[in-house]
C-alpha cells in the first residue's frame, strides 16, 4: 500500500494521509486533503515530500534533481462540475 490514512482533524476538516512508494527507492511524503469552501465543491491537495536519502542501489541515484521522478503533484485543486 502506497498511500495510508494517518489522521483526521475534526476542527479543520483535514485528512492527513503518509505516502511511502517503494518501487521509488522509499520515497516518502504526507498528504493533506482538505475542502476549500463551505459548500464543499473544492477539494485541495498538498503533497509534502519528506527528506528522502538515496542509496546507492536506487536506479535514479546518479540522475540530477530535475530528471527524479516525481511521484504525486505538489498542489491541486478539485472542483465539483
Amino acid at each position: 500500500m502506497k498511500i495510508k490514512g494517518i489522521n483526521f482533524k475534526n476542527g479543520e476538516e483535514k485528512y492527513i494521509l503518509g505516502y511511502v512508494d517503494r518501487d521509488l527507492c522509499m520515497r516518502s511524503g504526507t498528504i493533506i486533503i482538505n475542502f476549500t469552501d463551505s459548500t464543499k465543491t473544492q477539494l485541495k491537495w498538498h503533497y509534502g515530500e519528506d527528506e528522502n536519502w538515496l542509496e546507492p542501489d536506487c536506479f535514479y541515484y546518479n540522475y540530477p534533481p530535475n530528471q527524479r521522478p516525481e511521484p504525486l503533484p505538489y498542489d491541486a485543486i478539485f472542483i465539483k462540475q
